[in-house]
């Protein structure tokens, strides 16, 4: 018997389905290595994403840490720099085929990238660490190259099978962070114990709860079935305990596209889905039952969610004023150097000589990790205005690119589009990563690869 199950959508959306997975022209087959190696690449790029980075914390093995091969240059990124050596030297480099409208977005990532080496060349004597700031600008050439390999592999493998490896691998971190995080518990909420890594990986994990709705949405197999249930469970279960209040959010928005799609399956489907579900928290409770006055401190840790989320008005005030600061800070950056900013590590020099009051400032002292917690201000404050029209088209072209994806999927593909992309606007709000990391491009690569083919990479 086939393993293979079709998509839950009226039938008026069928064929509209069918266009938007249109078979892409003959492309060049991966080898078995080359196949290996690309699946490492995109499963370490979700599983490093919920770890924590525990330096100066509690100490946990190196896997169990975002895995450094040098300093700011992950494994998955060593890795994706042998395949795209590889496919030089082989010439499948030059023959990659991906749509026009994708070449046109890797490039735009390439060109936030330059922006960054400008902005070291004219900062380079008041920049704390010109030579990693050239690095990290760098990184962002890599990722275009990452996104553009993407787009090509997931017409070779398809759509579904490159989400889904994304989030085994978010899935196999989040699992990680939790087993060490209830060994250790070095941070107690009630019978629950704090997860590490604080915004991190509970950014990461809200988010890849929104993208698992999209993978059930586009599941072709039962393996994408049990991956995307996967990470809706673990990933609730680290927001149940995640310090971010942001990634909690983000992880509600997901839950909302789950309850859309939920509403557009088919009756027997929806049935499989709450008896997994039902599967997974009755093993919870088997685990629980052994805690101590379990009563008692399952209502202690209920209020203290329930006041975090809703005692506080959702944001914390005091956190606002905060995070609005920082809004002042880059202002006033931009004011005194508006066209090619401070550089990345300048940013903790640049504050201190502000008049705008910064609470908890010296959490902003160490140049090599002082940020706005804010991508589009990071960029702004990095590299001046000229980053502003690139990180609004990056992100504006990611919203349009999946609603172009989504829309045929009908009013559950809508409800999917609105909440990843609320999403991935919280994640770009709270945390620095949304440009310079993968977690934008799996999905927008994702949706590309269901382009028409314009004109194959590199070629006149």
């Amino acid at each position: 018997m086939s393993n293979k199950v079709e998509t839950d959508v009226f039938p008026a959306n069928r064929l509209r389905i069918e266009r938007a997975y249109r078979e892409p022209a003959t492309l060049l087959p991966l080898t078995r290595y080359g196949r290996i190696l690309v699946f490492l690449i995109i499963a370490l790029c979700g599983y490093s994403m919920p770890l924590p980075n525990m330096e100066g914390g509690p100490s946990v093995p190196f896997w169990a840490q975002p895995i450094e091969v040098l300093h700011g240059v992950y494994i998955h990124e060593a890795l994706l720099m042998i395949y795209l050596l590889h496919s030089f030297l082989n010439g499948s480099l030059y023959r990659m085929a991906v749509p026009r409208g994708a070449l046109r977005y890797g490039l735009l990532i390439a060109l936030l990238g330059v922006l960054g080496v400008i902005s070291v060349f004219f900062n380079q004597y008041s920049a704390a660490y010109p030579i990693f700031d050239v690095f990290k600008a760098l990184r962002l050439v890599l990722l275009s190259m990452f996104f553009l390999s993407m787009v090509h592999l997931a017409r070779i493998l398809g759509a579904n099978v490159v989400l889904r490896i994304f989030l085994i691998g978010a899935t196999i971190g989040g699992l990680i962070n939790l087993y060490f995080t209830f060994r250790l518990q070095t941070k107690m909420i009630g019978i629950l114990p704090m997860l590490f890594g604080q915004n991190g990986p509970g950014g990461a994990l809200g988010v890849c709860i929104g993208l698992g709705a999209l993978l059930m949405l586009i599941r072709r197999t039962r393996a994408d079935e049990f991956v995307a249930l996967s990470v809706l469970i673990i990933g609730c279960i680290c927001e149940l305990i995640s310090f971010s209040k942001l990634g909690q959010l983000m992880a509600l928005a997901g839950l909302i596209g789950w309850a859309g799609l939920f509403l557009s399956m088919r009756r027997q489907t929806q049935k499989h889905l709450i008896g997994f579900l039902f599967a997974g928290a009755s093993l919870a409770a088997l685990f629980y039952m052994q805690q101590p006055d379990l009563v008692t401190q399952i209502i202690e840790s209920s209020t203290f969610l329930i006041s975090k989320l809703t005692g506080e008005k959702v944001v914390d005030p005091e956190m606002d004023t905060h995070r609005l600061a920082y809004y002042y800070a880059v202002f006033d950056i931009m004011a005194g150097r508006p066209w090619v900013g401070v550089s990345y590590s300048g940013f903790a020099d640049a504050i201190n000589t502000l008049t705008v009051t910064i609470p908890d400032l010296e959490h902003e002292m160490n140049p090599s990790f002082a940020n706005p917690h804010n991508a589009f201000l990071y960029y702004m404050a990095a590299n001046g205005l000229p980053a502003l029209p690139v990180i609004a088209a990056l992100f504006g072209i990611f919203v349009f690119i999946l609603w172009k994806f989504l829309t045929p999927f009908g009013i559950s593909g809508v409800i999917i589009w609105a909440c990843i992309s609320v999403s991935y606007l919280l994640h770009g709000n709270s945390l620095p990563t949304l440009f310079n990391t993968e977690v934008m491009y799996i999905p927008a690569a994702i949706a590309f690869s269901r382009l028409k083919l314009d004109t194959p990479l590199f070629l006149p």
